[in-house]
């Protein structure tokens, strides 16, 4: 099991990454690939392109029909996505995909702006942002 709430953001992206390049391409899963990558690259900051080829560095590794960066070796390409991979390789495609599922799921949290208005039921914009701001820096977002 991977326990994916004691990894920084940036690994977590990368295990995304990982997840997909074990996938062969037919698998309905991989089609969730953009959205994924799209949702860790604002999530880490770090560019949806990025993640992409992190991905395509992991394909040559794994059976799934695409030839990724084959060039050279993971250790030369990349020696953080090489350590990683080292890390995680001896979990299961259940496991990642398990872990690929908790980080990327959407946890609701349910946000109640107090009213500031005396006799309304809305607030102005700037006093929902600043609400909304104090609320995100309580959750550590």
């Amino acid at each position: 099991m991977i326990q994916v709430n004691s990894i920084e953001v940036k690994e977590q992206a990368v295990l995304v990454c990982l997840y997909f390049a074990m996938l062969p391409s037919k698998d309905a899963r991989y089609r969730e690939m953009s959205s994924a990558l799209m949702t860790m690259s604002q999530r880490s900051d770090i560019n949806y392109n990025t993640l992409k080829n992190y991905k395509d560095c992991f394909d040559p590794l794994f059976d799934n029909g695409r030839k990724g960066w084959h060039q050279s070796s993971l250790e030369q390409k990349n020696s953080y996505l090489a350590e990683i991979y080292q890390k995680y390789s001896s979990h299961t495609l259940s496991e990642f995909e398990e872990a690929v599922s908790e980080i990327l799921g959407n946890k609701q949290i349910e946000i109640c702006l107090p009213n500031t208005n005396q006799g309304g039921d809305s607030m102005d914009f700037s006093s929902a942002i600043l609400a909304i701001k104090d609320i995100l820096s309580r959750i550590g977002s």
